[in-house]
């Protein structure tokens, strides 16, 4: 019964495509995670010529009744990074120092900010990267 309720839901929710940009950042020091960065907002803008240079899907974890795509992108940062992870290359930067006989790491890790196409294909989540053509 609740299988049929969230594939409901999802059916219900929106079938376009709708246009989002996604980054992330991450800082490491010392091997510990120092803090984070995770957006996903709306285009104010949409892309009417582009390019698709990835494509990935998931299925999300838990959907709300009131549950829009935004949120769910949101929701499920994980999924969406592992996406983002296997399409966008990711720029990461190194800082070592070597202080009163320690060596201290600081690792930045980061998603420019990418936009995406986000859509209900069934119970999962269907993301396109894309580009804008110039």
């Amino acid at each position: 019964m609740r299988i049929i309720f969230k594939l409901l839901l999802l059916v219900a929710i929106a079938q376009s495509n709708d246009e989002f940009i996604v980054s992330y950042k991450a800082i490491i020091k010392n091997q510990i995670l120092f803090g984070e960065e995770y957006n996903v907002v709306k285009s104010l803008t949409i892309s009417d010529k582009y390019t698709i240079v990835g494509r990935c899907d998931f299925i999300p974890d838990e959907i709300e009744a009131e549950s829009n795509l935004i949120e769910i992108l949101r929701n499920n940062k994980e999924m969406v990074l592992d996406c983002l992870h296997k399409n966008i290359s990711a720029k990461i930067s190194d800082n070592v120092k070597f202080i009163d006989n320690a060596i201290n790491f600081k690792t930045k890790f980061e998603f420019k900010p990418h936009r995406i196409l986000a859509f209900f294909d069934g119970n999962k989540v269907d993301i396109k990267f894309i580009e804008k053509l110039k």
